[in-house]
C-alpha cells in the first residue's frame, strides 16, 4: 500500500529520532514519537500554505485528524513525547550516514497500519492509521507513558460545516421522507451500488446527456442506502451532492465554493459525494480543466465519488486515458428509457 506525504513525514521525523538517540534502526517508540511531533505542527501556516495547494491541505487535514485523537484520548503530545524519549534511551550506533532501516517491529506496525487502512476504504496509509495500530498493539514503554489512553475511547466526531453550507445531503432528505423515491432507474441502481461496494476502483462516472437522468440514478441509490436492506460495506454511508463547477445561478458577486476543501472535508469523515457535471448549470459540454480536476481529485484516492459526466467530455478527455480505469467505474446511464441493463466496465 503506497503512503500518503503526511507519513512520509512522520517517517522522517521519526528517522531523526533515532540518528539523535544513536540508534542502529528506527525502532516503534520513534515512530509514536514522530506522530506526536507531527500533531504538534502549525496547522494554521499550514492552512495558509494550503490556499490553492492539494498537498498542504490534505498535511493540515491528517494534522487536524491526529490531534483530534490525542484530544480524544486526553494526551498530552509534548510531554507522553519527552517521557517516551527519556525511557528509550540511547543506543550505541554512531550514524555515518546513508539510509536508516526500520526494525522489524516497525516493520510489524506498518504491516498493521495498512491493514486498518484497507478496513478503512483508504487507498493510502495514513498517520491515523499508524496511530490506530500503535494502540491496538503497543510496546510495553508505550503502554507505559500512553498509560490510560490506550484504552478504547469515542472519538470525537466533528462536523461538517463546508458540506453542510454548500453541499445537498441526499441522505438526510431521503430518510425525512424529502426526497422522491425513482422507480424506473432500477438496472442502473443495482450496478452503481454495486460498483460503489467495490474496493478498487472506489469512484463512478455516471456517463449521460441528461444531468436529470444521472442524479435520478443517485437518488434511487441513497434511497437503497437508507433502507433496510443497504449493501454491506455501504450501510450509513452520508451522500452529499456538491454544488456543480460552474457558477451558472450564484447570485453576482457570491464567491465559488471552495471546492478543494469540500473534497478534503468529505475525504476525512467518510463522505460520499455526488458531483454535477459543467453542463448541469452551463448547458455545455465540461471544459478540459474541469475534467483535469477531476482526474486529480479521484487520483489522490481518499475520496469516494459520484461523477455526471456528458458522452462528448468522456468521448473526448477519458475513454482513451487508460489510468482513468484505475480511477473510477464507468456506468452509462441512458437519458430516456428505464429497464435497460447499463453499460459498466
Amino acid at each position: 500500500m503506497k503512503v500518503s506525504p503526511s507519513v512520509e513525514l512522520v517517517w522522517e521525523l521519526a528517522g531523526r529520532e533515532a540518528v539523535a538517540a544513536y540508534f542502529a534502526k528506527i525502532e516503534s517508540e520513534h515512530f509514536l514519537m514522530a506522530v506526536l511531533k507531527f500533531a504538534e505542527l502549525p496547522v494554521e501556516k499550514i492552512d495558509k500554505m494550503a490556499e490553492g495547494s492539494g498537498a498542504a491541505e490534505a498535511l493540515a487535514r491528517d494534522v487536524r485528524t491526529v490531534r483530534e485523537e490525542l484530544e480524544a484520548r486526553s494526551v498530552d503530545s509534548t510531554a507522553v513525547r519527552r517521557q517516551l524519549r527519556s525511557r528509550l534511551g540511547k543506543g550505541d550506533h554512531q550514524y555515518t550516514g546513508g539510509s536508516l532501516h526500520r526494525s522489524q517491529a516497525s516493520r510489524d506496525l506498518f504491516d498493521n497500519a495498512a491493514l486498518l487502512a484497507e478496513d478503512a476504504g483508504r487507498s493510502a496509509l495514513h498517520v491515523e492509521h499508524l496511530f490506530q495500530a500503535i494502540l491496538v498493539c503497543p510496546t510495553l514503554l508505550m503502554a507505559q507513558v500512553l498509560g490510560d489512553a490506550i484504552k478504547s475511547k469515542p472519538r470525537k466526531i466533528a462536523g461538517t460545516p463546508l458540506l453542510d453550507q454548500y453541499g445537498e445531503d441526499l441522505t438526510r432528505l431521503a430518510a425525512a421522507g424529502k426526497l422522491a423515491p425513482v422507480a424506473d432507474r432500477r438496472a442502473e441502481c443495482k450496478a452503481l451500488l454495486r460498483a460503489l461496494g467495490r474496493k478498487a476502483p472506489r469512484s463512478v462516472l455516471l456517463v449521460s446527456e441528461s444531468s436529470a437522468a444521472a442524479r435520478s440514478v443517485v437518488i434511487a441509490a441513497v434511497h437503497e442506502l437508507v433502507g433496510a436492506h443497504a449493501p454491506p460495506g455501504l450501510q450509513g454511508k452520508r451522500v452529499v451532492a456538491l454544488p456543480p463547477p460552474e457558477p451558472g445561478g450564484r447570485p453576482p458577486g457570491e464567491p465559488p465554493p471552495p471546492m478543494n476543501s469540500l473534497f478534503a472535508e468529505a475525504a476525512a469523515k467518510g463522505v460520499l459525494c455526488f458531483r454535477p457535471s459543467g453542463a448541469a448549470s452551463a448547458g455545455g459540454p465540461e471544459s478540459e480543466e474541469w475534467v483535469a480536476q477531476l482526474r486529480a481529485v479521484l487520483k489522490n484516492g481518499d475520496l469516494q465519488c459520484i461523477c455526471h459526466l456528458a458522452s462528448s467530455a468522456y468521448d473526448r478527455w477519458v475513454k482513451k486515458d487508460r489510468s482513468w480505469k484505475r480511477l473510477a467505474h464507468v456506468i452509462w446511464v441512458d437519458a430516456e428509457r428505464s429497464g435497460d441493463i447499463p453499460s459498466e466496465l
